[in-house]
């Protein structure tokens, strides 16, 4: 199905113009001063992707997220191609762009650290998938940055030089990935609640990877402490706590011991608050697997012969089965295949492949302008 003709019947988008609320989305960096749902408001929670504990104030990360924030708006609003620059500074080798896209991935796993140390503590429904990313997330900076002397060094990821450069380069590179998942998001759903907590959560991650960049190991470290002292005393506190549950009966009947049920009688989070953390926890969860996907295909896997510079992702939408249903299939450049008939994976791949197209549209127009030296190049 040529993408220059699209048809109707899969994305309407005729007329339709992609704006964003710009206060609404910094408020949701917020909502740890103030949360409202249902007609109750909390205030002083604990916040997610907290940078304060890694070098800046609280007003200077406020005002670091306005100006993230209005980045992205403006990155989302944008209906032109949407173009990396690297300032001139990257060299034409992809190993360079995969050390970026490492050091990157890094800072991640201490966002992903902090922000499940926080969901264990607060989200006891969701206690299986916070424990694991707590686990996944120290085994990954321990192995990279925990230098103990029975560990392999030289883990950690390679910085380009001078150091300048790799500053300039990675905040660029963070810029350009934030900017297009945010085009991606405010395109495959329309609602004001869905923009302000995605838009925000990549302008808080776009604010605390910034200010990891600045000493990544002494910070993962810090986080791998932090988080490690946080489950000894969660655990403490547990244990303290089994003497105050009481058994209820799940059925007033005859019912049998194993149909007993335990109630804390100190549970002190209420619902709202619970819903706070959950809700955090649940779209940090997605947006992070947008942020690893797209670090993936940019790393260099020494066991894979596809370098950082291979972009090979072959997508197709096709009619199959008697009811010539809509399909999409996909295969990146790692080899793994996904395929999908969902209507609204559908639309995310339509819409991704959309954007794509208008940045290869104008890379050909830049590279015909330039003359036929460039394209022998």
């Amino acid at each position: 199905m040529p993408l220059s003709r699209p048809r109707k019947d899969i994305v309407p988008r005729k007329g339709h113009v992609v704006q964003v609320d710009r206060e609404q989305i910094y408020r949701a960096t917020q909502h740890h001063h103030e949360y409202t749902y249902n007609g109750t408001t909390l205030t002083g929670l604990v916040k997610f992707d907290d940078c304060t504990d890694y070098g800046i104030s609280e007003d200077a990360e406020q005002a670091l997220l306005k100006i993230e924030v209005e980045r992205l708006a403006e990155a989302a609003e944008n209906e032109g191609p949407c173009l990396f620059d690297a300032h001139g500074l990257l060299k034409p080798t992809s190993e360079e762009l995969a050390h970026l896209a490492d050091q990157i991935s890094c800072n991640m796993e201490i966002i992903r650290l902090d922000n499940a140390r926080i969901s264990l503590e607060h989200c006891e429904g969701d206690s299986d998938g916070s424990a694991e990313v707590f686990r996944t997330a120290r085994r990954r900076l321990r192995g990279h940055f925990k230098h103990e002397q029975t560990q392999v060094r030289g883990a950690e990821p390679k910085i380009l030089h001078p150091p300048d450069r790799n500053l300039v380069l990675y905040f660029a590179l963070v810029d350009y990935i934030t900017a297009c998942i945010a085009r991606l998001l405010v395109r495959t759903a329309d609602s004001a609640y869905w923009d302000c907590h995605t838009l925000s959560i990549l302008a808080s991650f776009a604010v605390k990877l910034k200010v990891l960049s600045h000493d990544p190991a002494r910070y993962a470290n810090f986080s791998i402490d932090t988080a490690e002292h946080a489950i000894e005393q969660l655990s403490q506190g547990l244990a303290s706590r089994q003497a105050m549950f009481i058994k209820i009966r799940v059925d007033s009947s005859d019912a049998k011991a194993s149909d007993l049920k335990d109630v804390d009688t100190l549970d002190s989070e209420t619902d709202v608050s619970t819903r706070y953390y959950e809700e955090k926890t649940y779209f940090r969860s997605h947006v992070h697997s947008l942020v690893k996907y797209t670090m993936d295909n940019l790393a260099q896997d020494k066991d894979n012969r596809s370098s950082s510079g291979c972009f090979e992702i072959c997508s197709l939408i096709y009619r199959c089965g008697i009811d010539g249903a809509l399909s999409t299939l996909t295969s990146n450049r790692l080899g793994e295949i996904a395929a999908s008939s969902d209507p609204f994976r559908l639309k995310c791949t339509f819409t991704a492949l959309e954007l794509t197209m208008r940045n290869l549209y104008r890379l050909k127009a830049d590279i015909d302008a330039a003359g036929p030296l460039t394209r022998e190049r």
